[in-house]
């Protein structure tokens, strides 16, 4: 069963409370979906929450389909939602963003590089867009290409596409590689 059969399933019941996602093979907490009242409220996973959280969990899934649901009815309170997007328009963001992810992942750079801002950007007027700014603002705290996905709020397609055009803008260079 897919990940939107199960949110669906419980959207229809009005379900308030956790759907856990647990590996098959290992029994290792994937991440979760928070429902309130059958919509999705926010979402965990591998240290994000919100819409970038949904998205990846999504992906993961889709790439890892070795999983179980455990559902784990509770009481959601109205200040832990971050989400107020309908369920179909959750779903097709993550639909469009598995096929952009497919598209881009085999430009990611590998997880041990290390990136530095090219420090002639402060002096050029190179065009840098808002998102490219903000993940310009995750490398300036975050130089390990790990990091960077972890932490930045873009979604991974969106940071390898932006990362590529900084390289190209020669606004990035590799400083170590371990």
């Amino acid at each position: 069963m897919g990940i939107f059969e199960v949110i669906e399933e419980q959207a229809i019941i009005g379900f308030s409370g956790k759907i856990n996602f647990q590996s098959k093979v290992d029994g290792h907490f994937i991440g979760s979906i928070f429902l309130l009242d059958g919509k999705i409220c926010n979402c965990h996973f591998d240290k994000t929450q919100e819409i970038k959280a949904m998205v990846s969990l999504y992906i993961y899934l889709a790439e890892n389909n070795e999983f179980q649901v455990i559902l784990e009815p509770e009481i959601i309170a109205i200040h832990q939602s971050k989400i107020d997007i309908p369920i179909s328009r959750i779903k097709k963001l993550c639909e469009d963003s598995l096929l952009k992810y497919n598209n881009t992942k085999s430009h990611r750079p590998p997880d041990h590089i290390r990136l530095m801002i090219n420090e002639s950007i402060f002096e050029s007027n190179l065009e840098i867009s808002a998102s490219e700014y903000k993940l310009l603002c995750t490398i300036s705290d975050n130089s390990l290409v790990k990091d960077i996905y972890r932490e930045c709020k873009l979604l991974d397609f969106e940071i390898t596409h932006h990362l590529i055009e900084l390289r190209k803008k020669d606004v990035l260079k590799v400083v170590q590689s371990k």
